[in-house]
């Protein structure tokens, strides 16, 4: 064994070029891997975190979402605190820019809630007017203890005494941007705000069952379970499935490089593992080498895997949270299970890569390593080709047999089989491109094109070039259309509004209403209702239910209908239970015109009618439209959860007006420019994110791509010799192996752009299933172009070297090359 390790060690550092593009493609597909597992685990710490610090150690929340504030009777058994305080915003002289936001609490509680810090505090009891501010914001706006401050609140100026600083640390102070985080007493917000209730509520319980009967005792209350959010999940997953996805392209086509550098390997130790073998070493030894060999590669970067996924990591974080105050949150980029299980994955994936060609050594005879009988010759094979097409088949028919309820595996099960699917049948789909190809390359090469594609349908490595090929351009044909589709689509739907401000999932009750139409320069105010997460009786949840006046949404607030409904179908709407969907939700759920859907209303499930469908991208085209009058009839709701608001003065400062009319938080008002530019800074983030992972695979796949060029050259060094003594000129050599990489590429082209389109069809199924609409992503020739021209660039580029090499060989070397 010791021997063994010896030649395994001495092997490693012989070929350190191969063995640095071997490491580097385990090194960035494991710290892909790495950091693709941990981006779930890390958002839910970066918000977990986030919750502390605006909550301290409460673990349940419940507030109300409208103006009525909650009674101060609340009664809740086995907890360990429950702290009643009222959440208002604010504004100051200080700064403009910046809202204040603040809380009611005594001193007692506000320790209870937060491990706090006093940096400087008033020795007189805290009462009256008096606030504590953070450390940051201290220093910010240059205030120390007993400085005034002058806040702005429900129509009234207040002069606030500052008691006490509080240092940056986990709690409800702690600076956030354009934003000043206060505590003022309890009773200040009974004497001086007179209000006399609580609109918030901080809990703290060990038992699991308290949200549960919190949410059964107080239905009227929205109840936040800081530790366990299904919305969080939900969201950190449409961002991570993509990922994982492109990630697993990065793996396969790792696993392509690690195949090909080990024939490379077992190719040159071919007279090496014959020598030994013909003085007495058993097939085992050898073979055990070689394992050993891979075993250390997967070691050793794997555990460089750790370092780089942690570096990939802190990219991902800084490039979703960028515009965040999150990036000032303490987060472990470090888990050691995920670090374990990456480890474990280099090892296998360079194993199960390597394993093979290293098997594939014991089947031979002495006789045939010593003398070089060993072909790297390629067949079509019946049965994988067989495989690769019943794969394809059962990926068909899951998607024809899915309902809405198993989408998410069903079509993740798809774009697995129909992705390993394909792969299996190229070398039948080489059978038939290459004559066709054959032809039109004999009309500008002669019989180079003809030598050339007979290499290329009968070598093996060539053909896994074609397999790098198209999965790797395939995998960037998909992210670039995606995120050119995306963009185009966002635009276009931005391009149908009709208002310059929106108020959005907040609820705004009549007066603040009338308030608003009353600010100078506001033209129409148009107010929809809108309840979200509404039961059906087919199984599923409408997580958008609007009750809208067609032709006034069309006119005021997004032009929705017009383009796709008749207006016979517009006016009749209000005249019963009759429902618009969006094209996703008819299409999802199988829902066409004239069927009908039972929706959960406040008298029990209600029949409604289908009467038609629009494309809508918005919410993801989760949106379903019923009339106002038959909204009211259904749901009793207060106040308006959507505000479309047209003005003819200046928007940044009727904006601020309005945010003013509004205490109980931050008011989430955008200007029309502001959201389309939050959505795409948004949407480019995640495309960013997903171009660099396919660069990445490129980058890795030009490694193997240069790798089984080599291999398939190497193979064929003493045929080339051969040519070479009876007048075949360098050039002439050097022309005949650029053809074959033409083809290469022309074949790479083709079938990569045919996988690109399966797998983004599929892909669009996934996101589909994750509620979002496929009608966002559409085809781009021009990707087709592009992915189709850079198969051809980068197999010549490749080629290139080891052809120049090959075709200056030294001819008698080459004649006797074992």
């Amino acid at each position: 064994m010791n021997s063994i390790l010896k030649v395994t060690v001495k092997n490693l550092l012989s070929k350190k070029g191969r063995s640095f593009m071997l490491l580097i493609s385990i090194v960035l597909s494991a710290g892909l891997v790495y950091a693709s597992l941990n981006i779930s685990l890390l958002t839910r710490d970066i918000f977990t975190n986030s919750f502390t610090k605006e909550y301290g150690e409460t673990n349940i929340v419940m507030h109300k979402d409208d103006f009525s504030i909650i009674d101060d009777d609340i009664v809740i058994d086995d907890v360990d605190y429950v702290i009643g305080t009222n959440n208002f915003v604010g504004y100051t002289t200080l700064d403009s820019n910046y809202t204040v936001n603040m809380q009611s609490f005594n001193l007692e509680e506000f320790e209870t809630v937060y491990d706090i810090t006093f940096l400087q505090k008033d020795n007189s009891l805290f009462t009256g007017n008096k606030i504590l501010i953070g450390e940051e914001n201290s220093t910010t706006h240059n205030i120390t203890i007993g400085d005034s401050i002058t806040l702005s609140i429900l129509g009234n100026d207040y002069d606030l005494v500052v008691y006490g600083i509080v240092a940056e640390g986990d709690s409800y102070l702690d600076y956030t941007s354009n934003q000043i985080d206060i505590v003022v007493t309890k009773d200040f917000i009974t004497d001086a705000l007179e209000v006399t209730n609580f609109n918030l509520y901080l809990i703290k319980t060990d038992n699991s069952n308290t949200v549960s009967a919190i949410e059964t005792a107080y239905p009227e209350l929205t109840v936040l379970d800081i530790y366990n959010q299904e919305v969080l999940i939900e969201n950190v997953q449409s961002l991570t499935v993509p990922l994982m996805l492109t990630v697993a392209s990065v793996v396969l086509v790792s696993a392509f490089i690690i195949f090909s550098t080990y024939k490379i390997i077992v190719i040159e130790r071919l007279a090496f593992i014959g020598t030994i073998r013909s003085i007495g070493a058993s097939k085992r030894k050898t073979t055990t080498s070689l394992l050993l060999e891979s075993v250390l590669y997967g070691l050793i970067g794997g555990i460089f895997g750790i370092f780089m996924g942690i570096g990939f990591l802190q990219i991902m974080f800084n490039v979703l949270f960028s515009s965040t105050d999150f990036t000032s949150i303490e987060v472990a980029y470090f888990n050691p299970l995920y670090g374990l299980f990456t480890v474990i994955l280099a090892i296998l994936l360079t194993v199960l890569s390597s394993i093979i060609p290293i098997i594939k050594t014991t089947k031979y005879s002495i006789k045939e390593v010593m003398f070089s009988e060993i072909k790297n010759n390629s067949k079509l094979s019946i049965p994988k080709a067989i495989i690769g097409l019943v794969l394809i088949i059962i990926s068909i028919l899951l998607q024809v047999v899915s309902t809405h309820e198993i989408d998410v595996l069903t079509s993740l099960t798809s774009v697995l089989f129909v992705s390993i699917g394909f792969i299996f049948i190229i070398p039948l789909l080489l059978i038939i491109l290459s004559p066709i190809l054959e032809k039109i390359l004999y009309l500008i090469f002669g019989n180079n094109a003809v030598v050339a594609m007979k290499n290329i349908r009968f070598d093996k490595t060539l053909l896994n070039n074609i397999v790098l090929l198209t999965v790797g351009l395939g995998v960037i044909f998909v992210i670039n259309n995606f995120s050119g589709s995306v963009a185009s689509v966002v635009v276009d739907a931005y391009a149908t509004a009709q208002f310059d401000l929106i108020i959005d999932n907040t609820t705004i009750d009549d007066d603040m209403l009338v308030q608003i139409e009353n600010i100078d320069d506001i033209d129409t105010v148009l107010a929809v209702k809108q309840l979200t997460n509404v039961q059906t009786d087919k199984g599923f949840e409408l997580m958008y239910l609007k009750g809208v006046n067609v032709n006034t949404y069309d006119e005021f607030g997004w032009d929705t209908f017009g383009d796709y409904l008749s207006q016979e179908t517009m006016d009749s709407l209000d005249e019963g239970n009759n429902v618009i969907l969006t094209n996703f939700i008819s299409k999802k759920y199988d829902i066409p015109v004239g069927d009908y859907i039972g929706i959960s209303t406040d008298s029990g499930i209600v029949p409604f009618k289908v009467i038609g469908t629009v494309s809508n991208v918005l919410y993801n085209g989760n949106i379903t439209f019923i009339a106002d009058n038959i909204f009211d009839e259904n749901f009793e709701i207060e106040g308006y959860q959507e505000v479309f608001i047209h003005t003819s003065g200046d928007i940044a400062t009727t904006k601020n007006a309005i945010k003013e009319l509004y205490p109980y938080g931050v008011l989430p008002i955008e200007s029309l420019q502001q959201m389309l530019q939050t959505n795409q800074d948004g949407n480019q983030m995640i495309f960013s994110l997903m171009r660099g992972v396919s660069l990445i695979a490129m980058f890795i796949g030009s490694i193997g791509i240069i790798n089984n060029f080599l291999v398939s050259f190497i193979s064929r060094k003493q045929l080339v010799a051969n040519l070479r003594s009876l007048g075949l000129s360098t050039i002439s050599t050097i022309k005949l192996f650029l053809v074959e990489a033409l083809g290469v590429g022309l074949i790479g082209g083709i079938l990569s752009v045919i996988f690109g389109v399966i797998y983004f069809t599929y892909l669009s199924l996934v996101l589909e299933s994750l509620n979002i609409t496929s009608e966002v992503f559409t085809y781009s020739f021009k990707e087709m172009a592009f992915v189709f021209g850079s198969s051809i660039v980068l197999s010549l580029i490749a080629s290139i070297s080891p052809a120049i090499k090959l075709a200056k060989q030294n001819i008698v070397k080459g004649i006797k090359y074992e």
